[in-house]
């Protein structure tokens, strides 16, 4: 099974933050109250560096850097 954001997204501040940058299912994003520009610091409390670096165990990437393109 996958999941996947039901929003476009880009990582900026050297991966701290998400930025929203295009909604892909409004109704899930209006359930959650998302909206396109929102800035993600958090999810399920933990930061988004944190998160990044937990995907990281699971997706191939030659370095890091590459891992928050994906």
């Amino acid at each position: 099974m996958k999941f996947y954001p039901p929003f476009d997204y880009q990582l900026v501040n050297n991966g701290s933050k998400v930025v929203v940058t295009k909604i892909i299912i409004p109704e899930l994003c209006k359930q959650a109250d998302i909206k396109q520009g929102d800035v993600i610091t958090h999810v399920n409390n933990k930061t988004i560096s944190k998160r990044v670096d937990l995907i990281g165990e699971y997706l191939s990437a030659s370095n890091p850097n590459r891992l928050i393109l994906v």
